[in-house]
């Protein structure tokens, strides 16, 4: 999904006069939680073996999300991930895959209902983005699970 079809989709849900960058930078700071969310700033080893970033860190990790987009880092200092939003020179794709774009729809929803004091609305949103957001990680798990070892087992 792309930032404008995003905004488009939650501006046909929730029709409001909030302006499009506002919602452009709500679905590049939803993106960086994602990120951070799926563990893609687990620390990798350089040349030397040893890892870098440490704890919380932005090793290169390469994962990739969605074909075509791959998320690589650079040090704890400087992160490059999600890539820089150069919206609306741009329509930049969000990292999630399609078939979990309504996470974004969802969540500039409830952003809307929540800057517009609409809390029926914001709760029920809410609720929609949590579940989206729920399932969108359950399915990047299951996609995503390290391989099982054969042979070993618990006594």
């Amino acid at each position: 999904m792309r930032v404008n079809e995003a905004i488009s989709l939650a501006d046909g849900l929730r029709p409001n006069a909030l302006g499009e960058e506002i919602k452009a930078r709500w679905l590049r700071e939803l993106d960086m939680r994602i990120a951070e969310m799926l563990r893609l700033d687990a620390p990798a080893e350089d040349d030397g073996g040893a890892e870098k970033g440490g704890a919380g860190g932005h090793g290169g990790t390469g994962v990739e999300l969605r074909e075509g987009v791959d998320i690589d880092t650079d040090t704890p200092e400087t992160p490059e991930w999600p890539r820089a939003m150069v919206w609306p020179e741009e329509d930049p794709e969000l990292l999630l895959p399609d078939g979990n774009g309504l996470v974004y729809v969802y969540y500039l929803a409830a952003q809307t209902d929540y800057f517009n004091e609409e809390a029926e609305l914001y709760a029920g949103d809410s609720a929609r983005y949590n579940a989206a957001m729920a399932e969108a990680g359950a399915q990047w798990r299951r996609e995503h699970a390290p391989r099982k070892r054969k042979g070993w087992r618990v006594m």
